[in-house]
C-alpha cells in the first residue's frame, strides 16, 4: 500500500489549502487556527505522519470554527454541520456525506 504522503502530497500548497487558510485567518479564530496548524504539523511529518492525529486536530478545528460562526461555545460538530446546513446550505457533497455517515 502506498503511504498517504505519497498519494496525497504536501497538502499546505495548492488552491483548497489557500482558500482554507484565509477562513481561518478572517475570523476570530486563534484557537481553531491553533488546532489548524497542529494538524499540519502532524500530516506534513516527512519520515512518519500521524494522519490520526491530524485527523483529530483538523475535526477539532473545524468544529471550533463552527462554535464561532454560529455563536454557540458547546455545540457539536454534527450539530453545527446540519444548523449551518439548515440556515445558509452546504455543499452537496458535504451534504451527502453527513447523510451517510452523521
Amino acid at each position: 500500500w502506498p503511504r498517504t504522503m505519497d498519494v496525497l502530497g504536501d497538502v499546505s500548497t495548492g488552491a483548497a489549502f489557500g482558500e482554507a487558510r484565509q477562513i481561518w485567518l478572517c475570523e476570530d479564530s486563534s484557537a481553531p487556527n491553533c488546532q489548524f496548524d497542529k494538524a499540519l504539523s502532524f500530516y506534513n511529518k516527512r519520515t512518519r505522519p500521524d494522519c490520526a492525529k491530524a485527523v483529530k486536530e483538523a475535526v477539532g478545528a473545524v468544529e471550533g470554527l463552527a462554535r464561532i460562526l454560529l455563536d454557540d461555545n458547546s455545540i457539536l460538530l454534527s450539530q453545527a454541520i446540519n444548523r449551518i446546513r439548515e440556515q445558509k446550505g452546504t455543499h452537496p457533497t458535504l451534504a451527502s456525506l453527513v447523510d451517510k455517515h452523521g
